[in-house]
C-alpha cells in the first residue's frame, strides 16, 4: 500500500485529473500511511448469515501528531494488565515515535548535511511552543523525538524549530544549487520534517496565509528531504481514496502494472471491497473534523450543491462484533 501511494504521488497526470472537481471548492488544494484494518461484520444478502472480512480503515500518508505518546499507551496497557494479573504478552511493542526517529536519521545520512529543519507548527496554535498551549503535548513530544535524533547521531543532527512563517522569516533558498540555508550562519537543512497537515486548515484557522504558502513553495523548491513532500501529503486525500480511483484494476495496473503486480491488485481490490450499509460523509480536507454522521449525512446530501458533493467522500463505518 506504501507503494501504491509512492506511485500515486508521484503521477503529476493523475493528481492533476482526480482534483479537477476539488479545486473550485478548495481555495489551499487550488493553491498547491498510517493503515489500520479492522474486522466488519457483514450480512450475506443470500443466505442472511453473519461473516467477518477484513476493510481498508483509512490512509493518511501525510503528517500526524502523537507518536511518542502511543509508546506510553502501550505500557499503560500491559501495566494495568499486569495489575489485573493477566499475560501481557498479547500486547504487542508499539515504539511509531522510535521509527520516526529512525527514517530522520536516515534521511540526515543519505543527503550528508547535518543539520536538519523540523517544522513543528501547527496552523491553529501558532506558539506552539508555550507552556501554556491549548495541547501542550505537542512541544512535548516534539522535543523527546529531537533529543533521541540528536542522541542517536551523537550530536552530528541539529534540531532546529520554525513555524512556517518562521521559515520564511529564517530560511532562504539559494539560487545556485536550490539548497535550503539558514539566514543566520548559512548552514544547509538537510531534512525538512512537518507534523502540520499537508492539506491546510480551515481558513477561519489561516494567519498570515500567503507568508505560509511561500514557505512551503520555498521548502518544495529545495534539495532538501521533506517529510512529507507535499505530493504525499495531497496523494492520501479522502478524493485520491474515493472507491471510483483506487478500486478500479484500469486505474490500478497503471501504478502496477507488471505482471508479477496482479496478485498485489487483487489483494487491494479483496481490501477495498464494501456492502455500503452505514458511512461517515468526509471533507477532503478532513483534518480530524468537520465529518457528518446518522442524519446529518441526509441533511448534507440534501442542501449541498454539486460542487460541494464532488469536495465529501462518504466512507462506509465498521461494524465491529460485540460479542
Amino acid at each position: 500500500m506504501n507503494l501504491l501511494y509512492f506511485r500515486v504521488a508521484n503521477d503529476h497526470e493523475f493528481l492533476m485529473d482526480s482534483f479537477k472537481d476539488l479545486v473550485p471548492m478548495d481555495e489551499h488544494i487550488a493553491k498547491e500511511i498510517i493503515q489500520d484494518y479492522l474486522l466488519n461484520v457483514v450480512t450475506d444478502q443470500s443466505s442472511g448469515e453473519e461473516k467477518y472480512e477484513i476493510k481498508q480503515v483509512d490512509v493518511n500518508n501525510g503528517s500526524f501528531a502523537g507518536l511518542s505518546l502511543k509508546r506510553r499507551n502501550s505500557e499503560l496497557h500491559r501495566q494495568m494488565l499486569r495489575q489485573a494479573g493477566m499475560d501481557t504478552a498479547p500486547s504487542p511493542d508499539n515504539q511509531p515515535d522510535a521509527a520516526l526517529v529512525e527514517a530522520l536519521y536516515m534521511a540526515c545520512s543519505w543527503h550528508g548535511n547535518w543539520e536538519t529543519l523540523r517544522d513543528m507548527e501547527a496552523v491553529q496554535r501558532p506558539e506552539c511552543r508555550g507552556a501554556n498551549s491549548v495541547h501542550n503535548f505537542h512541544p512535548l513530544q516534539i522535543r523527546q523525538i529531537a533529543t533521541e535524533l540528536e542522541e542517536i547521531s551523537d550530536g552530528k543532527v541539529e534540531c532546529i524549530f520554525y513555524s512556517l512563517q518562521g521559515t520564511m522569516e529564517n530560511l532562504h533558498l539559494d539560487p545556485n544549487d536550490f539548497s535550503l540555508r539558514q539566514n543566520s550562519d548559512g548552514r544547509m537543512v538537510a531534512v525538512v520534517y512537518s507534523n502540520m497537515s499537508a492539506l491546510g486548515y480551515r481558513p477561519t484557522f489561516l494567519k498570515k496565509y500567503e507568508m505560509q504558502m511561500e514557505g512551503r513553495r520555498m521548502i518544495e523548491r529545495s534539495t532538501a528531504i521533506k517529510a512529507p513532500s507535499l505530493a504525499i501529503g495531497i496523494s492520501c486525500t479522502k478524493k485520491i481514496q474515493q472507491l471510483k480511483l483506487l478500486t478500479k484494476p484500469e486505474v490500478l495496473r497503471r501504478f502496477f502494472p507488471r505482471e508479477e503486480d496482479e496478485e498485489t491488485i487483487e489483494q487491494i481490490q479483496s481490501d477495498a471491497m464494501e456492502r455500503p450499509e452505514n458511512y461517515v460523509l468526509k471533507p477532503n480536507r478532513e483534518c480530524g473534523g468537520h465529518n457528518y454522521f446518522d442524519e446529518k449525512i441526509t441533511e448534507a446530501l440534501q442542501k449541498f450543491t454539486l460542487k460541494e458533493k464532488a469536495a465529501h467522500i462518504l466512507m462506509q463505518k465498521i461494524a465491529s462484533d460485540d460479542r
